[in-house]
C-alpha cells in the first residue's frame, strides 16, 4: 500500500502541477486570486484547468476560434510560448510558474 501510494506521487510530480500568475487585472475574474496552484502535464492544460474554474477569464484569454488572443502574452517561468518549440504542448514541470501578461496599449 506505501509503495503504491509513493507511486501515485511519483506519478502526479511527473505530471506537474503548475504555479499560474495573473496581473492585477485579471484577479477580479478568479475570486480575487493572483496566483493559483493547478495539475498539469502543458501549458495548454494549465490554460485549461484555468479557464474550466473560472469561466469568465476565457473571453479576456482567447478568441472565439478557440487560440490565445494575439494580447495575451503567457511565459513558462522566463521564456514566452511564441519562443518555446511546442508552444501551448509544452511540458510543465514541478515547480514552474506560468505568467499570464495581456498586452498594455495606449497612450
Amino acid at each position: 500500500m506505501v509503495l503504491q501510494e509513493l507511486t501515485s506521487l511519483s506519478r502526479d510530480a511527473a505530471d506537474g502541477r503548475a504555479e499560474i500568475r495573473l496581473p492585477t487585472a485579471l484577479i477580479d475574474h478568479c475570486g480575487g486570486q493572483a496566483v493559483l496552484f493547478l495539475p498539469a502535464r502543458t501549458i495548454g492544460d494549465a490554460l485549461d484547468g484555468l479557464v474550466a474554474a473560472h469561466p469568465a477569464l476565457r473571453r479576456h484569454l482567447f478568441a472565439d476560434t478557440g487560440g490565445l488572443r494575439g494580447y495575451v502574452n503567457v511565459f513558462l517561468n522566463e521564456d514566452e510560448l511564441r519562443t518555446l518549440p511546442a508552444g501551448l504542448s509544452e511540458r510543465v514541470q514541478e515547480g514552474d510558474v506560468i505568467m499570464v501578461v495581456p498586452s498594455i496599449a495606449g497612450g
